[in-house]
């Protein structure tokens, strides 16, 4: 018998998951400190190690859903080390400020709406955790919006 849709079930979440280490709380929390999400809440995350879904895109190596982290291992040669590692280090830690801006208002059709109009590397979600996340990052420069042609335009094309 089908079992009714559960948005936080395992059928839907998957069930590879895990709850940060004291160490690692502390570890992000060094990270974190002084940026906007210095106060992110790290005890309801949900970390799952090498268990993505469908639609993550093949080129990522994490992706976010509200206080679900997945992170892909698939190019790790030695498994996921945030802990030794700090390329590690800085995935998680934007992936953690992803869950901030989840809990603060972003939403999946925002965050979507936001990479449509202006690109994945210039979406203000990006943007904003990247520079906290990854140490020497320098958000690309916005492009100017050209207005589509006008229907007199496309006619003489």
């Amino acid at each position: 018998m089908n079992e009714p849709y559960d948005p936080e079930g395992d059928a839907v979440r998957g069930r590879n998951w895990e709850f940060l280490s004291p160490a690692m709380k502390e570890r992000l929390r060094e990270r974190l400190k002084g940026s906007p999400f210095e106060n992110a809440d790290l005890d309801s995350l949900k970390i799952h190690v090498g268990e993505t879904p469908w639609y993550m895109p093949s080129d990522k190596g994490g992706i976010t859903l509200e206080d679900h982290i997945y992170i892909d291992t698939s190019r790790m040669k030695n498994g996921f080390r945030p802990l030794d590692d700090e390329n590690h280090l800085s995935l998680l830690t934007e992936e953690v400020i992803h869950t901030d801006q989840y809990k603060n208002g972003m939403t999946r059709p925002g965050y979507l709406w936001e990479a449509a109009k202006h690109g994945y590397e210039r979406n203000p979600y990006e943007i904003a955790a990247q520079s906290v996340a990854w140490p020497g990052y320098e958000a690309p420069a916005q492009l100017e919006r050209v207005a589509p042609p006008t229907k007199e335009e496309w006619q003489q094309r």
